[in-house]
């Protein structure tokens, strides 16, 4: 599992899917959770606004295959 090996190599928390997402799904899925990350959010809570706002988003990125797949690994920040 690709996450395991930057958990043994000392990254502290690994974001990941579950399975192959949209590429522009992804892409905004990620932003907006790299957005919350820098206001100092922790990473499940941002992970979890960011999937809120896809989900209150466009009605392509609403469905949950868009943004369901996503998990936060590791500690916390």
């Amino acid at each position: 599992d690709l996450a395991r090996g930057f958990l043994a190599a000392g990254v502290p928390t690994v974001l990941g899917t579950l399975w192959r997402i949209n590429d522009a799904d992804a892409a905004t899925l990620f932003l907006l959770f790299h957005r919350q990350i820098r206001s100092g959010i922790a990473a499940p809570a941002a992970l979890r606004d960011a999937q809120l706002a896809m989900l209150r988003g466009s009605p392509a990125g609403a469905h949950p295959a868009a943004w369901a797949g996503a998990e936060v690994l590791g500690g916390t920040p």
